[in-house]
């Protein structure tokens, strides 16, 4: 301080420097304390970078250690690059937490760089709320892999607040625009539930998101969208399974959505199917695979939709399996589309559908395949808007649906044949594209190879030098649609992998799966011999291989083979079986391998009370994995069958002290289940006499509490007690009962848990109420060891 000619000085105040968190390898575990080279958990981790790295940094998740109960959030990290990058491998480790309306994330990364998660579940709890992922404030250049990101905790909610992986410049809403990121990559994970599987959004028409990649990607059971982008730019949209399989309610399904902006985007090998598998009734919610509406790119920079594989069935709403609303400079080229439902009772049908007048639309090399029931108006191509530049050649166009109104193709009005299109729009659509059935490989497992050889080699060059498979293109003639492919000469396709024991699995199994011959030629497996290879893993393991030598196999004819007669299934849990086709005269891959998950449960016997009135039934069930069921009664003279107690669940009269069994399985039996008999004797009752309009009282004596009754059987109970008393204006008639009921008891249980077994330590159980109802008091809960422990309650 400063005074005139003199100055005073004060203490000094030392500033510390925290230096940048060390480039190493590192752990997270939470059996550990955060010290040294591991922390306890993903939030100590993250804390540690706060003042950024000085080389590349992995945190190994120790296998087994989870799960972490946490919601974390990673900022910018100082001097992070594409060289010094911060890898969390999870090692299948489970993150999960119970999000908020203000924090949706699990977890989020507001604008962090090059930072990558890898093998992780990120596990929801709630309802609604839930951001699997959430990039804010230009997170860049992030990898997200091999993640199972499981939101099914939200497949009973409608709304539009849950998303398995986000880029968003809103924490609480997934499709805001924003300077949000680029350069992300989303590959190999699976995600289930959610609004939105994925949503990605860009600042403006003049400032995309760019360069992300969203590949290999199985993306299932979304409300809404699978994949959203708003303004995204020179990205990849690859080879992803968008489905919903199981969500048993659900809205609109759109596939791929794309708003607003955006050019130089590759939309391919996506496969788009099972839009309404999960539901049970009839749905009337329309159906879009890729869906562009106000995209414009420039020449020079067309967004591409290649070789995708669209297959849309399931409700009677609309479908439109793409959607062009005021899009253009769009490349639909080398696509599979067939909208094939059975089932359908109605509802508007277009393989493809342009509306709101633009430019460079160009619609070649692909496959539509219309053969929906129903009667709404179908078309393989929809023109809504005259003034539309649209290319259009060189495709299948196959309308052969059973009912409704049906046409190739709509430019200004109907167009109902190919030689009708072909005169549309004074001959501009069509000279070069056929109406052929594609006899594709299996439709119904949306395998939509074709086998027809008369649409063999009719494309035309487009520079798409892959199909769907990845296999190589003809440089001169291209076939149309996904797949680049030959007429079949030799292939079979297996399917229907059974047990014959099923469902009374054990010992001495044999595993069966049937073959079918999808080409026209008859096999002769003398001289083509079938290999396939099978294993089974989970609760049992063993492998071989099982070969035909001998006989013949028309074409389009089935046999089963016995892969082996000495499969054993007895083991408790779920057992994984495949098996695969491994002869090298098999010319399709696609069609080659089948996977079978085999539950064995355990069998036991429940009886609904272990004491019944005299007369009254005893009721019995045998649950888990059985068959060939007879109930057996033993009322003291040996165990004897029940005549017509041949199902899981039996009704016995109980006249006796009595056991049930139950006989299973080709003589397995279960356990003995004993019941007492109650008999009561009639209660004792004394009338009484009154003037009129008097009070009476009646009693009675017995065991038991006595009910009384104004009907001899059936009706309500007025009454329970020894005595009732009543006015009455005439003489009338009461009945009684002595009943007896027990009010169960209490117990406790105990259950020792091993920590850091399989399952990360725990336990579980189930406790079954032969009658009435148990009421859990509490839990207590005895902690050993050296280190600090959390035990959770579900």
């Amino acid at each position: 301080v400063t005074c005139g000619t003199s100055t005073e000085y004060s203490n000094p105040v030392l500033v510390t420097l925290n230096p940048p968190f060390p480039g190493g390898t590192y752990t997270i575990n939470s059996a550990l304390p955060t010290s040294g080279t591991n922390y306890q958990s993903f939030t100590d981790a993250a804390a540690a970078l706060a003042c950024g790295i000085a080389g590349p940094v992995v945190f190994n998740v120790a296998p087994n250690s989870g799960p972490y109960n946490e919601q974390i959030e990673i900022t910018e990290i100082f001097n992070s690059s594409s060289t010094n990058t911060v890898l969390f491998n999870g090692n299948g480790n489970t993150i999960t937490f119970e999000t908020t309306a203000a924090d949706r994330y699990i977890i989020r990364l507001n604008g962090a760089n090059y930072v990558a998660f890898n093998n992780l579940n990120i596990v929801s709890i709630s309802a609604d709320n839930n951001f699997g992922f959430h990039l804010i404030n230009d997170a860049s250049y992030n990898v997200i892999t091999n993640c199972f990101i499981d939101l099914t905790s939200t497949l009973s909610n409608t709304g539009s607040t849950n998303a398995g992986i986000v880029i968003s410049g809103s924490t609480t809403s997934a499709i805001t625009a924003g300077n949000n990121g680029s350069n992300n990559i989303i590959i190999n994970n699976r995600i289930v539930g959610g609004y939105y599987g994925i949503a990605i959004n860009g600042a403006s028409a003049a400032n995309n998101s760019m360069n992300n990649m969203i590949t290999n990607n199985s993306i299932e059971d979304f409300q809404y969208y699978g994949i959203y982008s708003r303004s995204i730019s020179n990205s990849v949209i690859s080879n992803n399974d968008i489905h919903r399989p199981t969500r048993p309610a659900t809205s609109l399904f759109i596939g791929y959505y794309q708003v607003t902006s955006g050019e130089n985007n590759l939309i391919s090998s996506n496969r788009f199917f099972d839009s309404f598998a999960g539901i049970s009734g009839t749905s009337f919610s329309a159906s879009y695979a890729i869906y562009h509406t106000g995209v414009t790119a420039s020449v020079g920079n067309e967004n591409k939709v290649i070789n995708n594989v669209i297959h849309l069935n399931g409700s009677n709403g609309t479908i439109y399996a793409i959607y062009n609303i005021n899009s253009g400079h769009i490349q639909y080229y080398h696509n599979t589309i067939l909208l094939d439902d059975p089932n359908s009772t109605g509802g508007t049908t277009r393989g493809f559908y342009q509306t709101t007048s633009n430019t460079g639309i160009d619609i070649r090399n692909n496959i539509f395949s219309v053969t929906r029931a129903g009667t709404g108006a179908k078309y393989c191509l929809y023109f809504n808007t005259a003034t539309s530049t649209i290319t259009s050649n060189y495709n299948v166009l196959h309308m052969d649906a059973p009912a409704g109104t049906n046409h190739i193709g709509y430019y200004s009005g109907n167009f109902t044949t190919l030689s009708d299109w072909q005169t549309a729009n004074s001959g501009a659509y069509g000279q070069n594209s056929v109406a052929a059935n594609p006899q594709f490989v299996n439709p119904s497992q949306s395998l939509l190879y074709p086998l027809n050889s008369l649409i063999d080699n009719l494309g035309t060059p487009l520079g798409v030098t892959n199909d769907v498979t990845g296999a190589n293109r003809s440089t001169t003639t291209p076939d149309i649609g996904a797949y680049e492919f030959s007429p079949v000469n030799k292939d079979v396709e297996i399917f229907n992998l059974t047990s014959s024991l099923a469902p009374c699995y054990g010992t001495n199994d044999t595993l069966k799966i049937s073959v079918i011959n999808i080409a026209a030629t008859t096999l002769d497996f003398s001289q083509d011999t079938l290999h396939i290879n099978w294993s089974i893993s989970g609760a049992s393991t063993a492998s071989g291989t099982a070969s035909v030598y001998s006989g013949t196999l028309p074409g389009g004819d089935t046999i089963v083979v016995n892969l082996t007669n000495s499969m054993n299934l007895s083991a408790i849990g779920m057992h994984e079986i495949s098996a695969t086709v491994n002869s090298a005269w098999d010319e399709i891959p696609f069609n080659n391998n089948t996977i079978q998950e085999i539950t064995v449960d355990s069998v036991y016997a429940v009886i609904s009370s272990d004491s019944v009135c005299s007369g009254n039934d005893a009721n019995l069930a045998l649950v888990g994995s059985a068959a060939n069921i007879q109930w057996q009664v033993n009322d003291g003279n040996g165990f004897i069958n029940i005549t017509g107690a041949n199902q899981a669940t039996a009704s016995y009269a109980v006249t006796s002290n009595m056991e049930f069994r139950a006989n299973y399985c080709n003589n397995k039996i279960s356990d003995t289940l004993s019941v007492v008999e109650i008999n009561l004797p009639a209660p004792v009752t004394q009338n009484d006499t009154v003037c009129f309009d008097n009070p009476a009282t009646l009693s009675a004596t017995g065991p038991g509490t006595m009910n009384w009754y104004t009907t001899a059987t059936g009706g309500s109970s007025i009454h329970s007690g020894s005595t009732y008393t009543t006015t009455l204006p005439a003489t009338t008639t009461f009945y009684v009962e002595a009943s007896t009921s027990g009010t169960g008891g209490s117990d406790s249980l105990l259950t020792t848990i091993q920590a850091g077994n399989a399952c990360g330590g725990g336990s579980m159980f189930n406790i079954t109420a032969l009658s009435g109802a148990i009421t859990v008091t509490g839990f207590d809960v005895s902690l050993t060891g050296q280190v600090s422990q959390t035990v959770n309650v579900y």
